[in-house]
């Protein structure tokens, strides 16, 4: 009883984190980033580029944890043989395998994530200048 109520605790802890890390990158919007970014003159390219990367690299680290949250559970809800208590060779290798897979897909992920939120808040701030201009004024 001791053994799995610790191993479900730490899996619900996992998951109330994963839960409260993506919670604030993921209400940063685009508009945000750039209201952040922003500067009296314009805004700051290297800001923009931090606070995108922080948010990308944020959600990839909460969908990671979460996946490993749903392993967890996965695990400890699947049926324990007396040959699980040993660490089979195959599977450690294997594991590392696709370990070094994902971790080559999140970092492209996480690249490709920022690279889209920093032209979303280059538009956005684009259509800002634009509209303090008097260009985009309703008649």
């Amino acid at each position: 009883m001791l053994r799995t109520f610790i191993q479900f605790t730490s899996l619900t802890v996992t998951f109330i984190a994963t839960f409260f890390w993506i919670r604030g990158a993921a209400l940063l919007s685009t508009k945000d980033l750039a209201a952040l970014s922003g500067t009296y003159l314009g805004y700051s390219p290297a800001t923009l580029n931090s606070l995108a990367s922080q948010k990308a690299d944020s959600l990839v680290a909460g969908l990671l944890l979460l996946s490993s949250f749903l392993l967890q559970t996965c695990n400890a809800l699947w049926p324990m043989r007396i040959c699980d208590f040993g660490i089979d060779k195959w599977g450690a290798l294997i594991s590392v395998g696709v370990s070094i897979l994902l971790f080559i897909f999140c970092f492209w992920g996480s690249s490709f994530l920022r690279k889209q939120f920093v032209l979303k808040a280059k538009d956005f701030l684009s259509q800002q200048e634009l509209m303090e201009a008097g260009f985009n004024k309703p008649r």
